[in-house]
């Protein structure tokens, strides 16, 4: 179990340094997830972090945030993909790679197929946050059972994402934060709140 979250600021509200107070904030609302290390990766105006529980590969070479060789593709990622290692066999024979996680299969496999083929093929439990910094574009992506959590905000002003609820009170939307009746009675009606609502208004999972 790792903990991923981050923040777009649409406007170039807050500096660089308010940017990376805001990440390290968040990575602290979710260390309990990944005690063994944390990380910030801050790209113009998008900030990524990640908590990290060292299971696959234990050496600071799976550290994340991770990025490309480029710095042009930037992922956090928490779960497990079971068939990472026939997908590098399969598709990345020519890749030198710095680690044995399946993290940075994920992030080459993007960079080869692009993002649907690679949602695809990988077969796993897993939540992700991809940034293509070429692109300009940031794809968030859960796994179909939804096993591991992802929660997003989005408006005017930011694009947030966590792995759990209690980054948004951590984070600069956290005075508009507001219980949703319609979550209320979802959830005394079927005893859960179904998907794509949270129990806050305007942050879904």
């Amino acid at each position: 179990m790792c903990g991923i979250n981050g923040i777009v600021d649409l406007n170039n509200t807050f500096s660089q340094n308010e940017i990376e107070k805001i990440i390290t904030n968040f990575n602290s609302t979710l260390i309990h997830r990944g005690p063994d290390d944390n990380g910030i990766k801050i790209i113009n105006n998008v900030a990524m972090g990640h908590t990290r529980l060292s299971i696959i590969d234990l050496s600071v070479n799976g550290k994340q945030p991770m990025y490309s060789k480029k710095d042009d593709v930037v992922i956090s990622y928490n779960g497990e993909i079971y068939n990472f290692n026939t997908l590098r066999k399969e598709y990345l024979k020519n890749y030198n790679f710095a680690s044995n996680s399946d993290t940075e299969v994920i992030l080459n496999l993007y960079s080869e197929l692009g993002i649907k083929t690679l949602i695809e093929k990988i077969n796993g439990m897993y939540a992700f946050s991809l940034y293509d910094v070429k692109k300009n574009k940031i794809y968030l992506s859960r796994d179909k059972v939804g096993k591991k959590p992802l929660y997003y905000y989005i408006e005017n002003d930011y694009i947030i994402w966590s792995s759990e609820l209690k980054t948004f009170k951590a984070s600069p939307i956290k005075e508009k934060l507001k219980v949703s009746d319609q979550a209320i009675r979802n959830y005394f009606d079927v005893g859960y709140i179904p998907s794509p609502l949270s129990i806050f208004q305007n942050v879904y999972k």
